[in-house]
């Protein structure tokens, strides 16, 4: 699957448009609002916006769709989504996510 990311400030939102000959397993998933691509993280991360984190070895979100953190008893965070799923960062990352946070 090829992605495009295009930046402008004539855009007013954000938006994503998936296009597919027919629908496809590969385009249910995209729908799901979880993306795998064949990129190394790094290189995903280099072509990103900067409201997009890095939150563990295999993870990037978006810092505009969290909704809140909480800091678990063994030392993750758990961080909630805007769009009420959530995921786990380790401490390893809760610095820059801080940083990025403005935390």
């Amino acid at each position: 699957m090829k992605v495009e990311l295009q930046i402008s400030e004539t855009y007013e939102e954000e938006k994503l448009i998936v296009q597919a000959p027919q629908p496809t397993d590969k385009v249910q998933k995209t729908a799901s609002q979880t993306y795998n691509i064949d990129l190394r993280l790094y290189q995903v991360l280099e072509i990103l916006p900067t409201n997009f984190i890095q939150i563990s070895q295999s993870e990037i979100i978006n810092i505009d769709s969290i909704s809140h953190l909480k800091l678990t008893p063994n030392g993750l965070v758990e961080i909630f989504l805007k769009n009420q799923s959530f995921t786990y960062s380790s401490r390893r990352y809760l610095k820059t996510i801080k940083e990025k946070l403005e935390l």
